[in-house]
């Protein structure tokens, strides 16, 4: 027979065994939720051969699609010598970049893999707002890179007008571009 002290060990080793069981399985949603946000990103990402893009803006007779807002500004981002290789429209709740394809900066480069990193770090902060429920997931930040033929012709920010965090990715933009445009096109 078991003596109280053993008895006091197996209720510890229970509540233990209990309590990690509701850590895996909060971890386990939090994993699914971590999970939901990467498919959204995936599918929001994937690639659409143009007709369907097409076919899907034209409004449907059934249903008043909203037509998208025009940028609140379009204007030139990067110069170098004269040429223009990039432009920026700026929306209210996001950023896009329209990169030249005779920039060619190549979409695997180390400068754009920074870019990433730098992009991930707000994408994982606000991951972790909507976690302790100080963000709703609506607003979550994200990001895509766009290439044709291995070089980026795209980036768009979906920042919704966080000024702070709009002038710090914007001047690591300009860092990079600036960055490519002195190694590759000075010579």
């Amino acid at each position: 027979m078991p003596s109280s002290e053993d008895i006091e060990k197996l209720k510890k080793l229970k509540k233990k065994l209990e309590d990690e069981l509701e850590e895996v399985r909060r971890r386990e949603e939090e994993l699914r939720e971590y999970i939901k946000v990467l498919e959204d990103i995936i599918s929001a990402t994937r690639f659409i051969p143009a007709e369907e893009l097409i076919e899907e803006a034209k409004p449907s007779e059934k249903t008043k699609e909203v037509v998208e807002k025009p940028p609140l500004r379009r204007e030139i981002f990067f110069r170098w010598k004269g040429k223009i290789y990039a432009w920026i429209e700026i929306y209210e709740d996001r950023v896009r970049i329209e990169v030249d394809k005779g920039f060619k900066l190549p979409i695997e480069d180390r400068l754009v893999r920074y870019l990433r990193r730098e992009m991930d770090k707000y994408f994982e902060e606000d991951l972790i707002k909507i976690e302790n429920k100080l963000l709703d997931p609506s607003m979550q930040f994200m990001y895509l890179f766009d290439e044709d033929e291995g070089f980026l012709t795209l980036i768009e920010i979906k920042d919704f007008g966080i000024e702070e965090r709009r002038r710090d990715l914007l001047k690591k933009i300009l860092w990079v571009f600036r960055t490519h445009a002195k190694e590759t096109l000075s010579t």
